[in-house]
């Protein structure tokens, strides 16, 4: 047993899904509302791209129920589409993870996924400050902001 998300199951044979399970992490304060990390895999365009007008159909295509059930097909078939109106693989595994979602009050992704590789030591340091230090939140903030600036600026 080890913590990780269903995409394990990706790289799991076939034959063994059957065999894999997961479980909500225990509550630890019943006080605090249910959250579930929900990573968003997606697909972007550039702004300055010399066809918008084919980007945006390509975009929406790939947004549609056709494409969000080729992926779920050619996936492990742990994955939920992101279009509600695409069918979803119908194994237990799916369908545990889908209610819950469905019960959680709150959903995050990974902080990677909404950062850059550059900002990285920047987070790291100030999430392992918070964590020393959570009543020094609104320097570490600051502190933060300015690393991504520089980052951002560069």
């Amino acid at each position: 047993m080890f913590l990780i998300g269903t995409f394990f199951a990706d790289a799991a044979p076939k034959d063994a899904l059957g065999d894999l399970d997961f479980f909500r992490f225990p509550i630890i304060d019943p006080a605090v509302p249910l959250a579930e990390e929900a990573p968003t895999d997606g697909f972007f365009a550039s702004a300055k791209t010399a066809n918008p007008t084919g980007a945006r159909a390509l975009l929406g295509y790939l947004a549609g129920v056709e494409a969000q059930e080729a992926y779920v097909k050619a996936s492990s078939g742990i994955v939920l589409p992101a279009n509600p109106k695409a069918k979803a693989s119908d194994s237990p595994l799916v369908a545990k993870g889908k209610a819950m979602l469905d019960e959680a009050k709150e959903l995050t992704q990974f902080f990677n996924r909404d950062s850059s590789d550059a900002l990285q030591p920047t987070a790291d340091t100030a999430l392992t400050k918070f964590i020393d230090k959570p009543d020094q939140i609104d320097a570490i903030l600051r502190e933060w902001q300015a690393g991504a600036e520089k980052v951002f600026k560069g």
